[in-house]
C-alpha cells in the first residue's frame, strides 16, 4: 500500500514579510518528493485577502529546504499601509508534497506579519 509522504514544516511565527519579500518556511519530506507552497495574506477587517506567489522545489528523502512564498507587487502597497497603521496581518501558507507515485499530503501553517 502506498502512503502519502510525511511533511515537516517549520517557520518563525512572526516574520517581517515586507522586508524579506515574502514568507519563509522550512520544509522536509520523508521520501523523494516535490513540495509546492502557496498562500494568502489577510489584513484584519479588510474585505479581501491577497495571494502569495506559488513556489515549488524537488526534495530528496530526508532533505530540508527553505521556501520563500513571495509577495506580489500588487499586494505590497496595501500590506505596507496596514502594517504602518498597526493592523493585524496574517499569512496562511499551504505546503503540498507529492511523491513519485502521485500521493499527496498538505500541511497548512500561519505566520503573523511584523513591521
Amino acid at each position: 500500500m502506498d502512503l502519502a509522504p510525511d511533511v515537516a514544516v517549520s517557520r518563525r511565527r512572526a516574520q517581517r514579510i515586507l522586508r524579506q519579500g515574502g514568507v519563509v518556511i522550512g520544509v522536509a519530506c520523508s521520501e523523494p518528493c516535490t513540495v509546492a507552497a502557496a498562500g494568502t495574506v489577510s489584513v484584519h477587517g479588510a474585505a479581501r485577502a491577497f495571494r502569495l506567489k506559488r513556489t515549488a522545489r524537488m526534495l530528496a528523502a530526508g532533505a530540508r529546504a527553505e521556501l520563500r512564498v513571495r509577495i506580489t507587487r500588487r499586494t505590497r502597497r496595501p500590506l505596507k499601509r496596514a502594517l504602518a497603521h498597526g493592523r493585524r496581518v496574517r499569512a496562511r501558507v499551504t505546503v503540498r508534497a507529492t511523491d513519485e507515485t502521485g500521493n499527496q499530503r498538505s500541511v497548512t501553517t500561519a505566520v503573523r506579519a511584523r513591521r
